[in-house]
Parts: C-alpha cells; structure tokens; sequence
C-alpha cells in the first residue's frame, strides 16, 4: 500500500480525506460523483485499483465505470491536459508537486468539477 504523507486509504479511515461533490446527468438518471480527486492536507494523491475500492469501501462509495467517467469528462466545467512526470511518481514529493499543477490549471480555467484527460 502507499505510504507516506498523502496516503489516501490511511486518510479515508481516520476521516481526512476531502472531497466535493458534482451531480452528472443521464436522461432521468443523476448520479452524484467526486467532482475533484480525493485530497488530504490539500494534496491529490495516488492509488492502485486496490487502493482505489479500498477508499471507496472507507468513505461507503462505488468506483465509476467507464461509461460514468465519460459522462463526467462531458460535463466537468475544467478539463485537464496531463502533466507528465519522470522519475517516481508516487513520492510524496512529486505527489505534491503534481497537485499544485493541477490546482495552477483549476485556478485557471475556473471552478467546477474537474476531469483530467486519461487516467482516473
């Protein structure tokens, strides 16, 4: 499991991990979905599919398919390009890093819920 300062399954079991909120709409069908990554101490942080059903056991969610996320990017108000990273990825240090570019092009392009172009 991922250690360290953002890990997110660790922060979903003590109750500190943040997220908002963003309805998508199909037809007759709303779905409430996390309108933004889920943070801790402000940071996005990183998971493996593992991880990933681990947090969303913690916070009593379901994990989105495919269709779902699709739905989402269509109507997120800020849609992401990547920013892609060499070296690890996953240290807390380029975890941080990573978020504050995020939140630099959130900033940017307004509010709303955000959708990053790739992978969830």
């Amino acid at each position: 499991m991922a250690a360290g300062r953002y890990d997110l399954v660790t922060a979903a079991r003590q109750g500190r991990a943040v997220y908002d909120w963003f309805d998508v709409v199909s037809g007759s069908l709303t779905v409430r979905m996390i309108a933004d990554a889920v943070r801790v101490d402000g940071v996005r942080g990183t998971v493996t599919a593992q991880e990933a059903q681990l947090v969303a056991d913690e916070l009593g969610l379901l994990l989105p398919t495919a269709k779902l996320l699709d739905l989402r990017h269509e109507q997120s108000a800020v849609k992401l390009d990547p920013h892609t990273q060499l070296g690890c990825p996953s240290t807390p240090e380029a975890t941080a890093l990573h978020s504050r570019l995020i939140d630099a092009d959130v900033a940017k392009a307004g509010h709303g819920a955000v959708s990053p172009t790739g992978k969830h």
